[in-house]
């Protein structure tokens, strides 16, 4: 059984720092629409000891990400 996976390139600007998060959204023809998604951001997660990605977690990325509000951009 083969599935006919469409892959979609998608980018995620944040409200600030112009940082751009790149992504892809794995579907198929099947579905009627596209469901909501989780972004995933391990290397930004408060168990790092990295003092920058701590910094840079709490104040810049999680804070300036809105999940519901985030436009997507096709690439």
């Amino acid at each position: 059984m083969m599935i006919d996976l469409i892959i979609e390139n998608i980018e995620i600007p944040t409200k600030q720092d112009g940082i751009l998060l790149k992504g892809s959204l794995y579907y198929t023809n099947k579905k009627n629409s596209k469901a909501p998604f989780i972004i995933i951001l391990p290397g930004f997660l408060e168990h790092r000891q990295s003092g920058f990605v701590k910094i840079f977690a709490s104040e810049t990325l999680l804070a300036s990400l809105s999940i519901e509000s985030v436009p997507i951009i096709s690439s």
